[in-house]
């Protein structure tokens, strides 16, 4: 059963950071990196805290969404501070 949560996390990660890329390109990146890795926290909080599998398995799923938000926002703007 743990090989299935970090799958979860694995492959949502990978089909939602392209997703998460496009619907949030005209969206400041600073708050779309603050509000991901709030939400990554929270979610991994869940995670540690959740009484049940099913919830588990779910917190996973919402902290893979978080992880896919954050990472495209933050190289673009590592990007940006780079550039000037």
């Amino acid at each position: 059963m743990s090989g299935r949560l970090v799958t979860v996390f694995a492959l949502t990660f990978a089909l939602g950071a392209p997703v998460a890329a496009f619907l949030t390109a005209r969206l400041p990146r600073r708050q779309v990196l603050i509000g991901a890795a709030a939400v990554f926290v929270l979610a991994n909080v869940l995670a540690a805290l959740s009484p049940s599998y099913g919830l588990l398995l779910a917190a996973r799923i919402l902290s893979g969404l978080a992880a896919a938000t954050a990472s495209p926002a933050a190289f673009a703007v590592a990007a940006a501070a780079r550039a000037g």
